[in-house]
């Protein structure tokens, strides 16, 4: 678990951050996909989420990008926002008002303010997909994640598991669950996919006002559909696209990565 910078003209690495190395209680490295996403802020911050904890690396000297790499936080979310003891953070993005969203692999869903000195407990909000009196059931059948996460400029996070896309409202104060709508979710994972059901990040489409607005994303069908959900209110004159599915979904197109008769077809996160 390193956190590399890299000169972007020379491709020289500047430094290395190993926590431990450099930390005498160091967290032990995350398993699986969680710590595969992250991102940098406005401030020259590099945000990852890992294991149970969202962390923040900086420039050691402010503004000399030159310099070794700082841990400027490690905000380890409370135990009781994990669906379970085998929960861990996976998806993570930047909300419009400043605040960083996260997702776990077991449907938990939170926000906290970016800036490292306000993640704290008292400032982070949080909703469950799952019931959370399941989690720690053996052999529940929970929904989960294994993807990163969307953000709109309108207060929306969107979330894709394992059987549903999902659209959920949010500010510094609640996150609130806007929609839910099913998907072909396929029969699991294999192969490149790192979970079952969808292999990709939701993405948004839709940015000027006459636009049609939707979230997109590959199913987990035995040959992949890219789906095109509606973002906001169904158009009341919208029919669903088949018998029995849910009436949010605007198109399914098949992909066949220009292979003409594919019957397979799959996407890693």
């Amino acid at each position: 678990a390193t956190i590399v910078k890299v000169d972007a003209e020379t491709l020289e690495v500047i430094d290395e951050y190993v926590p431990r190395e450099r930390e005498p209680d160091a967290p032990p490295p995350p398993l699986g996909v969680s710590g595969a996403y992250s991102m940098i802020d406005v401030d020259n911050h590099f945000i990852v989420a890992r294991g149970r904890a969202v962390e923040v690396f900086a420039d050691e000297v402010a503004g000399d990008r030159g310099s070794r790499i700082a841990l400027v936080r490690r905000f380890t979310l409370p135990d009781a926002v994990f669906c379970g003891v085998g929960d861990a953070i996976v998806g993570i993005t930047m909300t419009y008002d400043g605040r960083v969203a996260v997702a776990t692999g077991r449907g938990v869903v939170a926000s906290v303010p970016r800036q490292p000195a306000q993640m704290l407990p008292e400032n982070l909000v949080a909703y469950s997909i799952n019931d959370r009196a399941l989690c720690d059931t053996p052999d529940a059948e929970l929904e989960e994640t294994s993807n990163s996460i969307a953000a709109d400029e309108n207060g929306g996070i969107y979330v894709v598991t394992s059987e549903a896309m999902y659209r959920f409202d949010g500010d510094s104060t609640s996150l609130a669950l806007a929609w839910r709508a099913e998907y072909q979710a396929g029969g699991g994972g294999g192969g490149v996919r790192l979970g079952a059901g969808s292999g990709s990040t939701p993405t948004l489409m839709g940015t000027a006002p006459t636009d049609d607005r939707f979230v997109v994303f590959t199913d987990g069908q035995e040959l992949m559909h890219l789906v095109l959900m509606w973002r906001d209110d169904v158009p009341t004159d919208w029919e669903p696209i088949a018998e029995g599915r849910d009436p949010r979904i605007a198109c399914e197109i098949p992909i066949t990565f220009g292979a003409d008769g594919a019957t397979e077809s799959l996407s890693t996160q």
